[in-house]
């Protein structure tokens, strides 16, 4: 979805391929959680678990950076 994105020169449609892709990863990380979560009720890590969601975000700032970076580029 972030490529189709960088290919549309209508803003509109880059934010919402931008959003869409990341509202896609996250309900994937969040069923990934809840499989997790119902398998090892009662042993779960709990500090590997939020430190994968930490480095989700951290992950997801870096990639709508740099994709707005080159969608700077491209437009300009």
């Amino acid at each position: 979805m972030n490529k189709k994105a960088m290919e549309h020169k209508n803003l509109q449609v880059f934010l919402r391929l931008v959003y869409g892709s990341f509202l896609m990863k996250f309900f994937l990380l969040a069923l990934a959680a809840f499989i997790y979560i119902a398998i090892y009720k009662k042993n779960i890590n709990k500090p590997a678990l939020l430190g994968c969601c930490g480095l989700y975000f951290i992950y997801t700032v870096i990639e709508v950076r740099s994709v707005m970076k080159l969608s700077k580029k491209s437009n300009a």
